[in-house]
């Protein structure tokens, strides 16, 4: 969804992505399992770059890696970025609105979907009508 973004920018914005291991081109490497690991990790890969203006973005789990790269980056007195913007995740210190989501039904789960707005109203608690 986000490949296309690096040509919609200024000439000036260069973009760059992580890659973690377990994912995508990394796929044969053991993923990360630990939160820390990853933040140290990205934000070690991410410092000699840190000479010049920057923004993080990161959408669900990369949201929380860009909340943890920006925190680590002022904890190592690090230059700090001039933006983070994160999507798909809730705040730090937030409390989730409907817990547990995982556990639900079909039937929860499309009623929950179709008061967001994402699913037809004939739609039928089975996997077949999401597709």
């Amino acid at each position: 969804m986000f490949r296309g973004w690096p040509a919609a920018l200024p000439a000036d914005i260069e973009v760059l992505t992580v890659q973690l291991p377990g994912r995508e081109v990394r796929i044969a490497e053991t993923p990360l399992t630990d939160y820390r690991e990853a933040v140290t990790r990205c934000f070690t890969a991410l410092r000699p770059l840190l000479d010049r203006p920057y923004a993080l973005f990161g959408h669900s789990m990369g949201a929380l890696l860009a909340y943890g790269v920006a925190v680590t980056a002022r904890r190592m007195y690090a230059p700090s970025p001039q933006r983070l913007l994160v999507s798909g995740c809730a705040g730090p210190g937030s409390r989730p609105d409907r817990p547990a989501r995982g556990q639900w039904s079909d039937a929860e789960l499309v009623e929950d979907l179709r008061e967001l707005g994402g699913t037809p109203e004939g739609c039928s608690p089975t996997p077949r009508c999401w597709t």
